[in-house]
């Protein structure tokens, strides 16, 4: 998973596909429009393909196989899962003031603002600072602007999108996942998000869809870009799972009746039988040999000569 999300950052340092998700080219706004025709597409003409420097994107991927689910996580977005009503978190919030990101900030040169943003100098002046970047998460994709020392792998940079990854085993009494983006975590607690849901499948609402725009609904308008995503399990019934337990303990302990069940005895009255059909099956074989015999005696005597 790590490689993965690598990969996305390389990819976005090779092509130039990612503008048409900040200015589609059927774009109705007709000043983006005309930023995108006269000063992007002149810099690419001018200098070749440039690299989101100052965009960029949180991630959270979740994979489930069998009985388990493996969360990555890079920036703001978080993962929790409800387990009887009680929330846990799968992901890891990389907010720049935590120990270890700062420690890495630091170390490649970087400084933190108000103690919660990542910040690239460009100059200084006299009473005043300027800034090619002011990001609030420590990793992300893209942001190229915060990865640009050349003297450090891309995993040490001020900036890195490595993920953190989690893992937990999908039981009966795990009921769904909630994936969103920082515009709910930063108006709802993981536990208040979980105990929203609840209420919503509770009241009989089944359409998880509608569930995701009432809890996105609930931050806005203080939050625009909240998003939201619900996954839910569905595990066997209980009855029907030890319906199946029961019958196949039932086939188990009738076969191994059956195994260890001892052959009974024959009566006195079932030998005799047997051996009076042996007996007679050995006289009718004596006779034949005999009759067999008798006849090639009397062949060969009549091919001898007189």
């Amino acid at each position: 998973m790590r490689s993965v999300f690598s990969r996305m950052d390389e990819l976005l340092q090779q092509s130039n596909e990612w503008m048409e998700l900040v200015i589609p080219a059927a774009s109705r706004n007709w000043i983006r429009r005309l930023i995108k025709a006269i000063v992007i597409d002149t810099l690419h003409c001018k200098w070749g393909y440039i690299p989101p420097q100052n965009l960029g994107c949180s991630a959270t991927v979740a994979v489930a196989r069998g009985s388990r689910v493996t969360v990555g996580n890079v920036g703001s977005c978080r993962c929790v899962a409800s387990r009887n009503g009680q929330a846990i978190q799968l992901s890891t919030d990389h907010i720049p003031r935590n120990r270890g990101e700062r420690r890495r900030i630091q170390r490649a040169g970087g400084t933190l603002e108000l103690d919660k943003y990542v910040a690239v100098e460009a100059l200084r002046g006299p009473g005043y600072r300027a800034y090619r970047g002011i990001l609030a998460t420590s990793r992300a994709i893209g942001s190229f602007v915060f990865k640009q020392n050349k003297n450090l792998p891309p995993e040490e940079q001020l900036v890195i999108c490595n993920p953190d990854i989690h893992s937990m085993e999908i039981t009966d009494d795990v009921e769904f996942l909630v994936i969103a983006n920082c515009g709910v975590w930063l108006y709802m607690t993981s536990q208040g998000v979980v105990d929203f849901v609840h209420e919503q499948l509770g009241s009989g609402e089944t359409d998880l869809r509608v569930i995701c725009q009432r809890l996105v609904r609930r931050v806005q308008p203080a939050r625009p870009d909240a998003t939201a995503m619900l996954i839910q399990f569905k595990h066997a019934a209980p009855d029907a799972a030890e319906g199946s337990e029961d019958s196949d303990d039932q086939e188990i302990k009738s076969d191994a009746g059956d195994e260890g069940q001892q052959p009974s005895a024959p009566d006195r009255e079932t030998v005799s039988r047997a051996l009076e059909f042996v007996r007679s099956k050995q006289r009718e074989h004596k006779g034949e040999n005999l009759s067999g015999a008798t006849a090639q005696s009397s062949s060969l005597r009549r091919r001898m000569p007189s």
